[in-house]
């Protein structure tokens, strides 16, 4: 097939993929799930069945199967659009968050690393890793990579609660409680943030900072009723 040909074709499938999105977005309310899904991997299936040779048409077809939950093939389309195109880092991203989704958490990292090896400041890639190495427990590895992402991306609170997730995980609540502090002073109205913090506190043994951090919570978001719960036994560990 023609290059400029096989270019069209996937540039009309690409389009009605979109077009399903887009709708997806408007009237999403009124659509079953399951069908929607049906339609974006139907279309990718399209896609590959006019060009079966192309990276692109594999990896439509593998975000599809990923988005309706059938990691494994998911998996198969990613692995397909990577023999074709080896060269193709998101290919090894989307796989690894496969990976990931199905369990298969050491499969995974390697697809990261590979990722990295291509584009080693991808923050999609070091996002990957750096989750798959707090599900493996390895806590120093997801702060290198959560700190290597906040030099990339040093405005954006999510990074600096992810960090402090790992620090937490690893027993350094002092370093946890920081970098929530510094994700509460870049995004100070998210009660989460707040929330997050009293953990650190809490498992620090500071019970009344907990007891603040919820009640700020609870002032940006006064309809959760588990941080009434959790400040009723911050009040009962501060001997209140």
């Amino acid at each position: 097939m023609p290059d400029r040909t096989r270019l069209i074709i996937i540039a009309v499938v690409v389009v009605n993929l979109a077009i399903i999105l887009v709708a997806a977005l408007v009237i999403a309310p009124r659509l079953d799930h399951k069908a929607l899904m049906s339609g974006l991997v139907a279309g990718a299936k399209v896609g590959v069945a006019l060009d079966p040779e192309s990276s692109t048409a594999h990896v439509t077809l593998g975000l599809g199967y990923s988005a309706q939950g059938d990691y494994e093939k998911a998996i198969e389309a990613f692995t397909r659009a990577i023999e074709l195109d080896p060269e193709d880092y998101e290919a090894y991203i989307f796989r690894g968050r496969a990976y990931r989704w199905s369990g298969r958490y050491e499969q995974g990292l390697e697809d990261f690393n590979i990722a990295l090896e291509m584009s080693r400041n991808n923050l999609e890639a070091l996002d990957g890793r750096a989750r798959l190495r707090v599900l493996t427990e390895d806590y120093a590895g997801a702060i290198e990579d959560y700190t290597r992402i906040i030099e990339l991306d040093p405005g954006n609170a999510e990074r600096y609660t992810q960090r402090a997730g790992a620090h937490l995980d690893a027993g350094d609540h002092s370093a946890a409680r920081d970098d929530y502090t510094r994700a509460i002073e870049l995004d100070p109205t998210n009660p989460e943030r707040h929330t997050r913090r009293s953990r650190a506190h809490s498992e620090a043994g500071d019970h009344r900072a907990a007891i603040a951090d919820y009640t700020r919570a609870i002032e940006l978001d006064p309809t959760n009723h588990h941080r009434y719960i959790h400040r009723g036994r911050g009040h009962s560990e501060a001997g209140r």
